[in-house]
C-alpha cells in the first residue's frame, strides 16, 4: 500500500518521487494500492463496478478497445 503524503509531508515528498515509489511497487509485486489520495469512495465504487464489467467481457470485445485508443 502507497500512502500518499499529506499537505504537510509535501516539502520532503514531489511528483517524481511518488511516480518512482509507484513504478518500483508495481515492477516489484505488479500491482499497488494508493491510500489517502482524497478521491471519495462513492467514485472509488463505481471505477471498481466499470473495471469489474470491462474485464467480464470476453477477450474480443477488451481487444476493441486497444485498437480504439
Amino acid at each position: 500500500i502507497y500512502t500518499y503524503p499529506d499537505e504537510s509531508a509535501s516539502k520532503t515528498w514531489s511528483s517524481s518521487t511518488t511516480i518512482k515509489e509507484l513504478t518500483r511497487a508495481a515492477r516489484s509485486t505488479g500491482f499497488f494500492q494508493v491510500a489517502n489520495h482524497g478521491v471519495p469512495l462513492r467514485s472509488l465504487r463505481t471505477l471498481q463496478q466499470y473495471s469489474r464489467r470491462f474485464f467480464d467481457l470476453p477477450f474480443e470485445k477488451k481487444a476493441e478497445v486497444g485498437r480504439l485508443l
